[in-house]
């Protein structure tokens, strides 16, 4: 009974130790770029609602992409939603989509966008620094990008988060 125990204890023990060495070996063309909590204060004008989102922007494979999954919720007819270039409590400019322009807007709490940002999908905007995939990229990590999701009611914005990078947090 007792020989039981330790293996048991021998094999959760690799496990938990696995898992945690395979997150710590995580390919660096893989890595959390950063998390954005998207909430209505963040907007500029700040925006009473329950609305919330929250954002997790990783590097594509290669390098060559940005990868994202966006979940919102208590938000009725979402019509977009984006990543901008701008520092925290600074409106800036679209430089890429991540989901609509859906008109009439959906309602759901949930996965609103899951996919992948290339350099085709970048809108240049000089204003910001940001001409293609790689200036996105640096600002990005510096802390200077945000995601927001607009709404019918909102078509400036409902909520928005900054895009915090893992050294920022």
């Amino acid at each position: 009974m007792r020989i039981r125990k330790s293996i048991l204890l021998f094999v959760v023990f690799a496990a938990i130790a696995g898992t945690a060495g395979a997150q710590m070996m995580l390919p660096v063309d893989r890595a959390v770029l950063g998390v954005a909590n998207l909430a209505g204060e963040n907007e500029i004008p700040a925006v009473d609602t329950a609305g919330r989102g929250h954002a997790v922007v990783t590097l594509g494979r290669g390098g060559q992409s940005i990868d994202f999954r966006l979940s919102v919720t208590s938000l009725d007819q979402i019509t977009q939603a984006h990543i901008h270039c701008g520092e925290a409590n600074v409106n800036g400019p679209v430089v890429a989509f991540l989901f609509g322009l859906v008109s009439g807007g959906v309602t759901l709490n949930g996965i609103l966008a899951n996919g992948t940002v290339s350099e085709d999908d970048i809108i240049p905007r000089a204003s910001c620094g940001v001409t293609d995939l790689d200036s996105l990229l640096r600002e990005i990590r510096r802390g200077a990008a945000y995601i927001n999701v607009h709404t019918v009611a909102h078509p400036g914005g409902e909520i928005r988060g900054q895009i915090v990078p893992p050294g920022l947090q």
